[in-house]
């Protein structure tokens, strides 16, 4: 099963991206959120869907947060994302987790689906620090600790067709 791993990717390509998301940040605080781009692809694949993840500061203390993404169109969980730094993601830390129980689908605010799971039942099983892109599954369940007096912010791409090729 696999849960992550970090990519190499050419730093202008994620600048390049960085550069999209800072011109169009919105002014909130919503924790995932679509951002329109220019960009059609990155690092050679068809994007799907752009978001900015947004986790406030001393958040994901005591392991709140817990959850899967779905896919927003087909309600179906998300597979690969590639998460890349955007502001303040050093000290934060991404924590895979095994659940024991099936979950429950619920809605953002802005009406993102995701499935939310409780601590007392998932056991954790892996780790990362967002200190470069990383290539995850985001069908496992996952959660955000941000330790931080500041707002982290990360971007998430999603793609038309599954980057499984990038496992290996």
């Amino acid at each position: 099963m696999f849960i992550w791993k970090y990519l190499d990717i050419p730093q202008e390509e994620i600048e390049a991206v960085q550069a999209e998301f800072k011109n169009n940040l919105p002014d909130n605080m919503e924790f995932f959120q679509g951002i329109k781009i220019n960009k059609k692809t990155f690092f050679g694949l068809e994007l799907q869907q752009t978001v900015l993840i947004q986790v406030g500061p001393m958040s994901g203390l005591n392991d709140e947060g817990i959850h899967i993404d779905v896919h927003h169109l087909a309600y179906t969980a998300d597979r690969l994302a590639i998460n890349i730094p955007f502001e303040n993601c050093e000290g934060s830390i991404t924590k895979f987790w095994k659940n024991k129980n099936p979950v429950v689908i619920k809605k953002t605010p802005n009406g993102y689906p995701y499935a939310d799971l409780k601590k007392e039942d998932c056991d954790q099983i892996d780790e990362f620090k967002l200190s470069r892109p990383v290539l995850f599954n985001a069908s496992i369940p996952h959660s955000v600790t941000n330790p931080q007096t500041v707002c982290r912010r990360a971007i998430s791409l999603r793609f038309a067709v599954e980057p499984w090729h990038l496992v290996n």
